[in-house]
């Protein structure tokens, strides 16, 4: 038998371009490690909070910069 993972750290394909690492998408206040972070081009933060379904990724493809 062999063990599956508790989850999948691999990000999703953009499902608009096709771009193989979209970049996570974070709501909420942000941390000083966050903001650094997100200065150095690993994650999103997001300014607004959305009621239903937020999206998740951000395609960092510079002509799509689709989220989903």
């Amino acid at each position: 038998m062999t063990a599956s993972p508790l989850f999948n750290d691999q990000p999703p394909q953009c499902p608009m371009c096709g771009h193989p690492s979209p970049l996570p998408l974070i709501y909420g206040e942000a941390s000083l490690e966050m903001q650094e972070a997100a200065k150095l081009g690993r994650i999103v933060l997001a300014n607004e909070v959305q009621l239903e379904a937020p999206a998740e990724w951000f395609c960092q493809e510079p002509h799509c910069h689709f989220t989903f």
